[in-house]
């Protein structure tokens, strides 16, 4: 995609390092990333921030976890009734 407009803005150096050193993990840039950003938000008229190379760092872990909670909770309950309804007539 060609460029039509140059972008400068200010951030920490050490900030900048840290982020070239987890892009370039991925084989992506600075450029690549805004990029991105930008065309996401144009397109869905809101901000992402969800992007991590750690999935814990990921909403959707946190989605999956309350989601394994709640499944657990709804199993242990199903056994308790059983057992209750199994010793009800001993």
């Amino acid at each position: 995609m060609p460029s039509d407009y140059n972008l400068s803005i200010c951030v920490d150096s050490a900030l900048k390092a840290q982020a070239e050193e987890v892009l370039d993990g991925v084989g992506m840039t600075i450029p690549d990333v805004v990029n991105m950003l930008l065309t996401k938000i144009v397109r869905e008229h809101s901000i992402p921030l969800s992007l991590s190379l750690y999935p814990s760092n990921s909403h959707y872990a946190d989605l999956l976890e309350a989601q394994t909670e709640r499944l657990s909770r709804s199993q242990r309950a199903r056994c308790s009734g059983r057992y209750a309804a199994c010793h009800r007539g001993s």
